[in-house]
């Protein structure tokens, strides 16, 4: 992936774990008329603009590394800021991953 879609958009605070957000609708629809004074309304399908609502569930996600203290004595690298770096990424992989597909029961692999 690596596209991560998830920095375009704004995190959403969820005050509770299934939340209701208002969305904006769909916007009026536009048709070519001719310039006669007596087109009547019955001509056209009559747009609908508004509201609607979007309900959020909150999901978890957790990721674990194991890594002795050996390791990270004996590393090259600081192991802490590389870890932390994969831990970044695959994060973000995942809430792309949820973005494109609405996929919440499995992990970014």
């Amino acid at each position: 992936m690596g596209t991560f879609v998830s920095k375009l958009n704004a995190p959403i605070v969820m005050p509770t774990p299934t939340y209701t957000l208002p969305v904006e609708g769909g916007d009026p629809t536009w048709y070519a008329s001719s310039e006669q004074a007596n087109v009547t309304a019955t001509e056209f399908t009559t747009s609908k603009p508004g509201t609607d609502d979007v309900v959020l569930t909150a999901k978890k996600y957790t990721a674990n590394v194991y890594a002795s203290a050996e390791l990270e004595e004996d590393s090259i690298v600081n192991i802490k800021q590389f870890m932390g770096d994969k831990f970044s990424v695959s994060y973000a992989e995942l809430l792309d991953k949820v973005w494109y597909n609405s996929d919440t029961e499995t992990g970014a692999t």
